[in-house]
């Protein structure tokens, strides 16, 4: 079985140190050596497998691929919003949102985001 981020849910080849630091974001850590380089960006849509991109439609894998993937993925600004059809909505707005304005509009999602995790105790799977 696996999370809706396509990792095992009971991965065997992960150690109890490893629970932990992904339990507290601590794995996340070297990725800021990525969005210093400019490799990903802090705010963004995370990256997916291609079996996962089959279910969005062509327009929003379009314009999600043409940016940089981020470290906060935008599902984390809106808890319970586990339907397709909800994060298909979510993503076209976010990504309509981007091109007009993407400092402000990534901006406005790492506030949304730190709120939810402060607030409402979202965390990844």
């Amino acid at each position: 079985q696996y999370n809706s981020h396509g990792n095992p849910i009971n991965d065997t080849r992960v150690t109890p140190l490893g629970k932990f630091m992904r339990k507290v974001w601590i794995d996340e850590l070297p990725q800021l050596f990525n969005v210093i380089r400019g490799d990903i960006k802090m705010v963004g849509i995370r990256p997916m497998r291609e079996c996962d991109w089959e279910r969005y439609p062509v327009e929003i894998k379009k314009k999600a691929l043409m940016q940089k993937p981020g470290i906060m993925g935008i599902q984390y600004s809106a808890p319970g919003n586990d339907g397709i059809d909800e994060q298909y909505k979510y993503f076209y707005n976010y990504l309509n949102r981007w091109e007009k304005s993407p400092f402000l509009t990534d901006l406005h999602y790492f506030r949304k985001i730190w709120y939810s995790i402060l607030f409402k105790g979202v965390r990844s799977d």
